[in-house]
């Protein structure tokens, strides 16, 4: 997941950097004439440059560069680079960066055509344009010259990299469920790397985004939802491009664009993204559609995608995991009094997909052991599940060993992630009632504690079985007993796997995930 666009020459730059300070500017391809105050970068050694390297990989990291520079460079690419060149002075340019290239239309045929006949390519200016729409401010002119009895044509293209206008839809921006927590640190990261607005369910102010609570409940009634139709192309209206981060906005997303005509991205995470296209009518057909129609769909797991795929024949799905605020995880340091048993840890809400009854069989077998089971998560007392739960508990004697919490205050959840021994949950298919991937093994992975998870789920994208944490059959509380019972007893398996879901955690980091969809957005604009 790591963004990496270095080359052997990377540790010049520090020197470059020294050099000309923080505000780099770049002559590409200078030769001999490099620009006052630019830093020169050419491939021939023997020109008067800074940097030798590449106009294709060049040797900075991304949204670094203030400024480029440069003058009949293009003219020396094959057809197939000059994209490329484009997309790279894209990459390495800041946030209202300037790029100012110059391009000799003839002399590729007056000096190259008898060398090579591949350089014969002559660029219209629509031509030019259309490689360079992603920096959404561009001014590409044609200009003729006449030397002597001669006539010349360049084209002058000025580029900036405007920030990109991202228009979000979820339910919420909230840490008290797993949509609400997804959209509040993706909207954070994003806020970094363009103007972001916000339409959404529950009212929420964010500091430096636009929110507008104009949608329906998400689970709410199709008619409404179909109601608010011209509210959402209002709002969204001026992004260049938006992102349904909730999958039952989806479709009506997808019949928004009919009218707005900009690419977008749908996120589908688990049972919302499965459950309708796996029944007949109405909603099928309209999930159906906005796959489809989606530019690219983000799924959190590989088990999410294949689900998908078993529906639609789609060739627009990419797989980019959940995150975690690893810092916020790993920094935080516990309340001083340590328990004097061992603490296994839950964290969701109360549901069958959960599998709670099969983890807390398991806690049933471990009897003998001093621990405690806790789990935390929404409850509502007359649901048929939970009853289920609290009698199996009492049949099982395990009313002393196992505490549901409810929901606790972000400080307390904090808390108990680094005071527990072993983080558990075993989710279950239920009817095309799935878990998508699972945040809370990150989270635990983060504060330095080895998870246990099920096969066949999303939790096969968060656990990789055996090194941060191990993975059991659905349904199996004789072996997800066995898991907790070995790491039990061998603390220093414990303790690796702990280390190990640190590095996983700090691997896939907002910071991290959020890069990987801003690569997606520039490749559907």
């Amino acid at each position: 997941m790591k963004n990496i666009n270095k080359t052997k020459n990377f540790n010049m730059n520090k020197k470059i950097i020294q050099k000309f300070g923080s505000e780099l500017k770049l002559d590409i391809g200078c030769g001999k004439n490099k620009k006052t105050g630019f830093i020169g970068v050419d491939i021939d050694k023997n020109s008067d440059v800074d940097i030798v390297a590449s106009a294709l990989n060049l040797p900075f990291e991304d949204s670094t560069v203030s400024e480029v520079n440069s003058s009949h460079l293009v003219e020396h690419l094959y057809p197939n680079e000059v994209p490329k060149f484009f997309n790279e002075i894209y990459r390495v340019l800041k946030k209202g960066g300037v790029a100012k290239i110059k391009i000799d239309r003839d002399w590729s045929e007056r000096k190259l055509l008898k060398k090579d006949p591949e350089h014969k390519k002559r660029y219209s200016v629509e031509e030019i344009k259309e490689m360079v729409k992603k920096f959404r401010f561009s001014k590409v002119k044609r200009r003729i010259y006449r030397y002597g009895w001669h006539i010349r044509q360049k084209i002058f293209v000025e580029l900036k990299k405007s920030p990109m206008k991202i228009g979000i839809i979820t339910s919420s921006l909230s840490e008290t469920n797993g949509w609400g927590r997804y959209s509040l640190e993706i909207v954070k990261e994003l806020k970094n790397f363009g103007e972001v607005k916000v339409i959404s369910h529950q009212i929420e102010e964010l500091k430096e985004i636009e929110t507008y609570p104009i949608l329906p409940p998400p689970l709410g009634n199709s008619l409404k939802k179909i109601w608010a139709l011209l509210k959402i192309i209002k709002y969204l209206k001026g992004c260049d491009i938006f992102h349904c981060l909730i999958e039952p906005y989806a479709p009506i997303i997808a019949l928004a664009n009919l009218s707005l005509k900009k690419p977008f991205v749908i996120t589908a995470h688990g049972t919302y993204a499965i459950q309708p296209i796996n029944k007949k009518g109405i909603n099928s057909f309209l999930m159906k559609f906005a796959y489809k129609k989606a530019n690219k769909i983000i799924c959190v797991s590989n088990f999410t995608k294949n689900e998908i795929l078993k529906k639609c024949n789609l060739n627009n799905l990419e797989v980019i995991p959940n995150g975690v605020d690893y810092s916020a995880f790993s920094n935080y340091e516990p309340n001083k009094a340590r328990p004097n048993r061992t603490i296994i840890l839950s964290v969701g809400p109360i549901k069958s997909r959960k599998g709670y009854d099969a983890s807390i069989k398991a806690i049933s077998r471990l009897k003998k052991e001093n621990l405690k089971y806790y789990i935390i998560g929404d409850i509502i007392p007359n649901d048929f599940f939970y009853k289920q739960l609290k009698e199996l508990i009492k049949k099982e004697n395990l009313e002393e060993k196992v505490k549901f919490l409810g929901r606790v205050s972000n400080e307390e959840l904090l808390n108990l992630y680094n005071k527990c021994n072993i983080f558990l949950l075993t989710p279950k298919n239920v009817n095309c009632k799935v878990e998508g991937f699972g945040l809370v093994y990150l989270e635990a992975n983060a504060c330095g504690k080895p998870v246990i998870g099920t096969y066949n789920c999303g939790a096969e994208e968060a656990i990789i079985n055996g090194y941060n944490g191990f993975l059991v059959p659905q349904n199996d509380p004789e072996k997800t007993a066995k898991a907790i019972k070995y790491l039990l007893n061998n603390p220093e398996v414990a303790r690796k796997m702990g280390e190990n879901g640190r590095k996983r955690a700090q691997d896939l980091s907002w910071e991290n995930i959020v890069k990987e969809i801003i690569k997606i957005y520039e490749q559907s604009l």
